[in-house]
């Protein structure tokens, strides 16, 4: 009997042992330390625990407490009591105090501001729905029927310019060689809705006169977009600024990688272009719609970075031009307003609301509605504090 309840203590002690060192080794059941504001990873006091590292720790700590010790009175600052009553407002702050003070400027300074608060922010917001409805019905549209370079449109079009190169009074040597090349193409059935214009014609013609021609099929090349891709700014800019933006653009040469090249070419700089003395300002107007158009529903957290870099700054633009509102308007300055393609004309893609929003409005509505960047239109909490900073 007595070798059996010496076995029961041994046991009794064994269990007290293991609780003992339960709450050691337990985060959440260990006290937090008043020192450092959180409890031990695991208990330094065990047995199993290398001496070596128990010292070590004990250093570290010494260290810790040093240097805790030292910085307190440089971080230590005396910060004003205030006491929130649901009766502040009939309270009053004691005057000739820099509470006193700060309080009146802070609420003199709101009301000015608010009682100012511009009507071009006030219809911004009342019309920003109808706006983003215009622009999923547009867009829909244009992705579902836009051109696409099919081999129909393609013979079309490389017949049409070969009877522009044809009719052409300035016919020099480069030109006399297309019309070589282009001699023996033609059409059973002509389209008069795919007819072009000389404009097109000529910057056509002088995206082919920066490569080599030899078929027909280098000529299609050059007219679907397929011909090189561009690399850098020099190159995007200028075939931003030769190309009039189409769906098929975003069909070959424009893709989910490169997009977002040009979203951040327009907040760098090309942005400010649209609404500068700039006889490009309408392209590339365009083309930062049709980008709208094409950006993919579901994006990266880089990608919705560069949407909301290029949202400030039409949020900057915005103010800038509320800022400016009532005083003489520059009659070098763009307006900014849409403007359409002839696709989006001939695909009947209604014009949009009737208030007069911008490419700029347009492009920060997007990017706060449709990419969840909504404090970018906090307009009472934005332009008080643009104000402000004045």
């Amino acid at each position: 009997m007595a070798k059996k309840n010496k076995s029961k203590g041994n046991n009794s002690n064994i269990n007290q042992n293991r609780n003992n060192r339960d709450l050691r080794t337990d985060p959440e059941k260990q006290t937090i330390n008043p020192i450092f504001g959180q409890a031990p990873a695991f208990a330094i006091n065990d047995s199993l625990v290398d001496p070596q590292v128990v010292a070590y720790l004990r250093d570290v700590r010494q260290e810790a407490l040093r240097t805790t010790v030292t910085r307190i009175p440089e971080q230590k600052k005396v910060k004003p009591i205030v006491t929130a009553s649901m009766y502040d407002d009939d309270e009053k702050i004691a005057d000739n105090t820099p509470l006193r003070s700060r309080y009146e400027s802070d609420v003199t300074q709101m009301s000015a501001t608010m009682s100012v608060f511009p009507d071009k922010l006030i219809q911004f917001r009342q019309n920003m729905e109808q706006c983003i409805e215009w622009f999923k019905t547009a867009r829909n549209s244009l992705i579902q029927n836009g051109y696409r370079y099919d081999d129909t449109t393609l013979n079309l079009l490389v017949y049409y310019f070969k009877k522009y190169l044809e009719e052409r009074n300035d016919q020099d040597d480069y030109v006399k060689h297309l019309a070589e090349v282009l001699q023996h193409h033609f059409v059973e059935n002509e389209d008069d809705s795919l007819i072009i214009d000389n404009e097109w014609a000529e910057r056509t013609l002088a995206k082919i006169r920066e490569g080599e021609v030899r078929t027909i099929d280098d000529i299609k090349k050059f007219i679907s977009g397929n011909s090189y891709e561009p690399y850098g700014f020099s190159q995007w800019y200028e075939y931003l600024l030769t190309t009039e933006p189409t769906h098929s653009c975003f069909c070959s040469v424009i893709n989910g990688r490169n997009i977002w090249i040009l979203v951040q070419y327009y907040q760098q700089g090309l942005l400010e272009k649209i609404y500068s003395n700039d006889q490009n300002s309408d392209r590339l107007n365009v083309w930062l719609l049709y980008i709208l158009f094409h950006l993919p529903n579901n994006i990266t957290a880089n990608s919705t970075s560069l949407l909301r870099d290029l949202g400030k700054k039409c949020q900057n633009i915005i103010l800038r031009n509320v800022s400016n509102a009532g005083g003489p308007e520059p009659s070098d300055v763009n307006s900014g307003l849409l403007v359409f393609t002839n696709e989006l004309n001939n695909l009947s893609i209604p014009q949009p609301p009737e208030y007069p929003f911008t490419i700029v409005d347009l492009t920060l509505i997007v990017i706060s509605e449709l990419y969840g960047q909504k404090d970018l239109i906090n307009w009472e909490t934005v332009y008080c504090a643009s104000k402000q900073d004045k």
